[in-house]
């Protein structure tokens, strides 16, 4: 579903921007708004892209330290999964 829905909407946008009679005058006034705006564009994009490696890396900061600290508690029960489990169970005896 959401492939037919992508492919109409690059259909109509294509339709929009190559029509036979009012296509050269939306291009035209496409290729101005995109000159006039570029540069808050990339900008934009350049700022986003700064933010996301930030976040990208504190969350891999975080999974690593988690995963450390994991491995670490395993090594520690020396692969008892269940040391403190079968420390508070009761005995049949």
């Amino acid at each position: 579903m959401k492939k037919i829905l992508f492919g109409a909407i690059l259909a109509a946008a294509a339709f929009y921007y190559f029509h036979p009679e009012a296509g050269p005058e939306r291009r035209k006034r496409l290729s101005g708004l995109w000159g006039s705006r570029k540069n808050s564009v990339l900008e934009a994009a350049r700022n986003t892209s700064s933010v996301v490696a930030g976040v990208s890396q504190d969350v891999g900061d975080r999974v690593g330290t988690k995963i450390a600290g994991l491995r670490t508690d395993s090594d520690n029960s020396n692969g008892n999964v269940l040391t403190g489990a079968a420390s508070t169970r009761p005995t049949d005896s």
